[in-house]
């Protein structure tokens, strides 16, 4: 444990990363066929603490984590890691923070939980990816939006969302994006034709880093699993079970935990990869469509 980490109150959120966190020890737990009170031993703890952790109520030092999962006999190097990692996240002060005013919390939780993701599973429906969106193709969404916003909230989403973007080039484990775009997205002609132009060629440009895969889904499939709507499923390859899939409304942000109902998800995007264009098709299928603006 560092001194910063020491003295450092846990920041107010994100909940779905302590929530994950606390999930991830009670199932070790469980699985050490501990009782709380055997657990809590371990921290000096009260039961009524430890139990807090584990309903993601509140957050926990990364040497506490070290310490329960030794109790709890875990040695998987990768899983220890995952959620020293996360546990430590809680203390830290992201970038987002500072525009914490202006962003609903399931936005903001979305923009941690990127931070310290391995990869996004993400599959779109009317609108390019975010993570993939040019600076005038975000502005008409923005501009579209029945709310409206002064110029300054617009400014700051802009800038927000240039910052979220950076989790694909980042020279430490660049997020790992994997999506499926329906071919409506990419011929609703968000804020029109140049603007759609550069889109396209901007999507093209990312279809081709090592990092980033991009699938058509064209009209011509028809009926298929993902038609409840869009989603994203980001991932943690060390421990599967810290996977969340995010949901986004009108007027707030959801997010799925339980592993059976991920597992779902995850499962309809393997479907949705299956019958999308191939990427290399994919990508000609963007030129073509770049061609005819």
């Amino acid at each position: 444990m560092n001194d910063e980490e020491s003295v450092m109150p846990a920041l107010p959120g994100p909940s779905v990363r302590r929530r994950q966190l606390g999930n991830a020890l009670r199932k070790f737990r469980e699985g050490a066929h501990l009782t709380a009170e055997d657990a809590a031993r371990v921290l000096d703890c009260h039961a009524s603490k430890l139990s807090r952790i584990e309903n993601g109520q509140s957050g926990v030092r990364a040497r506490d984590v070290r310490d329960l999962l030794d109790r709890y006999g875990v040695d998987d190097a990768a899983a220890r890691t995952a959620l020293e990692a996360l546990a430590r996240s809680s203390y830290q002060r992201g970038w987002w923070h500072d525009y914490s005013d202006a962003l609903d919390p399931g936005y903001t939780d979305l923009i941690a939980l990127e931070a310290t993701a391995s990869d996004v599973r993400n599959y779109q429906t009317l609108l390019v990816p975010g993570l993939l969106q040019t600076e005038s193709y975000l502005r008409a969404v923005i501009d579209a939006h029945p709310n409206g916003y002064a110029e300054e909230q617009v400014r700051q989403r802009l800038d927000v969302r240039a910052a979220r973007q950076q989790a694909l080039t980042r020279e430490s484990s660049p997020l790992r994006l994997w999506t499926v775009v329906h071919e409506a997205a990419l011929r609703h002609a968000i804020g029109g034709a140049r603007t759609m132009r550069e889109q396209l060629a901007h999507l093209r440009e990312f279809a081709r880093v090592p990092n980033v895969t991009v699938q058509v889904l064209p009209f011509e499939v028809g009926a298929h699993p993902g038609l409840n709507g869009p989603f994203a499923l980001i991932g943690f390859p060390e421990l599967r079970d810290l996977d969340v899939v995010y949901l986004e409304t009108l007027t707030s942000s959801l997010y799925v935990e339980a592993p059976d109902q991920v597992r779902q998800y995850a499962d309809v995007f393997e479907h949705l990869r299956a019958v999308a264009a191939s990427p290399k098709r994919s990508l000609a299928f963007i030129d073509r469509l770049r061609d005819d603006l």
